[in-house]
């Protein structure tokens, strides 16, 4: 049973993810953080754009506070105009924060800067699977 991300298993999370920037020939920043938000791994690689730290560190964030993929977020404000100054302070509206759950729970988010479009999300996803894998219910 997880009750909470492990260092080791962030790590796990974000060397899968480096590998698929790295495949897809993005310079990326990845983050993973705790249920609470707080940062337990990140990870930059040359090149990586100096904002994309923080950036990613936001949508790791933000994916774990509310327990939901930063991308439906940013689908939420642009169908409903007027949400993003309701929502909190430095929430991401974008692609690449996906929450960490083991089965309902949830344990953490993980948080993508650095590609385009929807490759934030696909190198976080790459992260999250090495997870998923390793906590399979079934």
């Amino acid at each position: 049973m997880v009750s909470a991300l492990s260092h080791e298993q962030a790590q796990r999370m974000s060397d899968a993810a480096m590998r698929a920037a790295r495949s897809q020939g993005v310079a990326a920043v990845v983050s993973v953080v705790d249920a609470g938000g707080h940062l337990i791994s990140l990870q930059r690689m040359d090149g990586a754009a100096f904002g994309a730290v923080r950036f990613s560190e936001r949508k790791a964030m933000s994916s774990a506070a509310l327990g939901a993929p930063t991308g439906m977020l940013a689908k939420a404000v642009t169908a409903m105009p007027g949400l993003a100054s309701a929502m909190i302070d430095g929430i991401a509206f974008v692609d690449g924060g996906l929450p960490v759950r083991f089965g309902k729970q949830l344990v953490g988010g993980i948080g993508v800067a650095g590609g385009m479009g929807g490759q934030d999300e696909a190198i976080a996803q790459a992260g999250l699977a090495v997870f998923e894998k390793e906590h399979s219910l079934a």
